[in-house]
């Protein structure tokens, strides 16, 4: 799809920063509030030890083991170290540096993958907040066999299969070959039946490598979907294609998604009509809804709490963030580029300008993103990756997707808080494009 929805977000946090009409979406952050670091001492050359990074995964619980750089404000690496067992680092922020967060990404119906994501032009004494789904399994386990019986006829259209990080729905097929979620030991699985009118809901289902499992859908069990609704009045002049996302955030560990598209010239009108998923007691929803245009996407984040999910429409006015218009050529190295960007003359700066580079390194994916402050044009100098990560720097002559969000957090002016909004859960409005260029 043209959008950003799949890569939203963060790859540690793709994803990002509220509209006014979130005013009804949970604030309280992943897993808890973080608090803000304290910090009093000076250290040499304007750092403050007691700045820090936080990150966790999308159900709350510490993200161990991250690989976390420190920049100062040319890029240079000055500190290497890994998060703890809380998720969290003490660093030596220098005024004006930056942070860079590594770590070997939980993919959804894929490999896993390498994610990097830096920030650069950080206060010294800033608190980073980062969401991350890092893959914490040695190795793929053996898929199972899901299977399906009991609703007649099974092979027409009619009934689809959702079940938790495997991205896509699985519709009229008796038989799922399905890895389970990275993070978890257990999934979640939906069956929508009737056209999506009627839902058997097995929740928590324990992983079962390399067997067979049996799964009984008996339409005596099935009830009705309750709908969670978006009205798009206020979409872009000239979308072509609205998209709405669904994400139940586990509690257990990993997501169960579901999404729905619609032309605007669809005789079902302005309001996005989307399936509710289950979600177990402590777990969170993120309703993700995007427009596309000739121009580019428009996007937004509403983030709740299970139990304030509304069952009246949330509205969505789509904020005009501007688009960035360009993007390259890319300069500098393969290990340290620089990729120039701007503004359409006129337009004024949100809070930042957020970077993807899209690249495959010995055919595994690499998604590198840099934030940094927005401004009506500048060049986006991505920092420093030591050798020892090789595997997170693109070789020479690769072609790079390149997508640019310019990001906005309504009532603030600050860098920090897009790069914390995902973490804070304080919702996101966004603008995307894309550009195509190979690595210098």
């Amino acid at each position: 799809m043209a959008n950003h929805l799949s890569f939203l977000p963060f790859l540690v946090a793709l994803a990002a920063s509220p509209l006014a009409a979130c005013s009804t979406s949970e604030s309280a952050g992943t897993g808890g509030s973080a608090g803000t670091s304290t910090a009093t001492s000076t250290g040499t050359g304007g750092s403050i030890p007691d700045a820090r990074v936080i990150v966790r995964d999308h159900a709350g619980r510490p993200a161990v083991g991250v690989d976390i750089l420190v920049h100062d404000p040319t890029g240079a690496t000055i500190q290497q170290l890994k998060t703890d067992k809380t998720g969290a680092a003490m660093i030596d922020l220098v005024e004006g540096g930056g942070v860079t967060a590594l770590y070997r990404s939980a993919r959804e119906n894929n490999p896993p993958g390498y994610s990097a994501l830096s920030v650069i032009g950080l206060a010294a004494g800033a608190e980073v907040r980062l969401v991350a789904d890092p893959d914490v399994t040695p190795e793929s386990p053996l898929p199972m066999s899901l299977t399906f019986t009991g609703v007649p006829p099974l092979m027409p259209a009619g009934w689809d299969i959702v079940v938790s990080c495997h991205q896509d729905m699985m519709d009229s097929k008796t038989t799922l070959q399905y890895g389970g979620c990275a993070d978890s030991s257990t999934y979640d699985l939906v069956a929508f039946l009737m056209a999506g009118e009627q839902r058997i809901v097995f929740a928590a289902q324990p992983d079962q490598p390399g067997k067979s499992v049996p799964f009984q859908l008996d339409p005596a069990k099935a009830e009705a979907v309750p709908r969670v609704e978006v009205d798009v009045t206020g979409m872009p002049a000239g979308t072509s294609t609205l998209e709405a996302r669904l994400s139940a955030n586990r509690p257990e560990g990993g997501r169960t998604q579901v999404s729905i598209f619609q032309s605007p010239t669809q005789p079902q009108g302005t309001l996005l009509k989307i399936p509710r998923l289950p979600v177990s007691a402590g777990g969170t929803f993120d309703l993700d809804v995007s427009a596309d245009t000739a121009q580019g996407s428009f996007l937004a984040r509403f983030p709740f709490a299970a139990a304030k999910l509304p069952t009246s429409p949330v509205v969505w006015s789509a904020i005009a963030v501007p688009l960035v218009s360009s993007a390259g050529p890319i300069t500098g190295s393969s290990q340290r580029p620089e990729v120039p960007w701007a503004l359409p003359p006129g337009e004024m700066p949100a809070d930042a300008v957020r970077l993807a580079l899209h690249y495959l390194v010995a055919q595994q994916p690499v998604n590198w993103t840099l934030y940094m402050a927005s401004s009506v044009g500048d060049v986006a100098r991505f920092p420093e990756i030591p050798a020892s990560f090789s595997g997170w720097t693109a070789a020479p002559g690769t072609s790079l997707l390149v997508i640019t969000d310019h990001v906005d957090v309504v009532g603030t002016s600050s860098l920090l808080a897009a790069v914390n909004a995902e973490f804070d859960r304080t919702g996101g409005a966004w603008s995307t494009t894309s550009f195509i260029a190979p690595a210098p």
